[in-house]
């Protein structure tokens, strides 16, 4: 995400900024790619990374490029991933067991 004056830019919104990607191609492209490429792309540039305050326990990592801040959870859920799905599907049918 980007921090603007009046909100952030989503991922969808850099991908286009940066790569003039279209929306069909985002759309094939999973959330953990989307921020993937985007950090790349940042650290390529030349962005600097901000660490955070001692003790603050931040879910983002925070590159500052030409006075722009950007923010890259470090955190992202993957579809792909079957331990998130496992994980998912644990959580919502934590007694799957029927009782006679």
């Amino acid at each position: 995400m980007k921090i603007v004056k009046n909100g952030v830019n989503t991922s969808r919104d850099l991908l286009k900024e940066f790569f003039a990607m279209s929306d069909r191609m985002i759309n094939n492209m999973s959330e953990k790619a989307r921020y993937d490429r985007i950090g790349k792309y940042l650290i390529e540039q030349g962005a600097k990374k901000i660490e955070p305050k001692a003790g603050v326990d931040s879910k983002y990592n925070v590159f500052e490029l030409r006075q722009e801040l950007y923010l890259i959870p470090k955190e992202i859920f993957d579809e792909l991933d079957e331990e998130w799905q496992k994980e998912l599907d644990d959580n919502e049918n934590p007694n799957t067991k029927v009782a006679l």
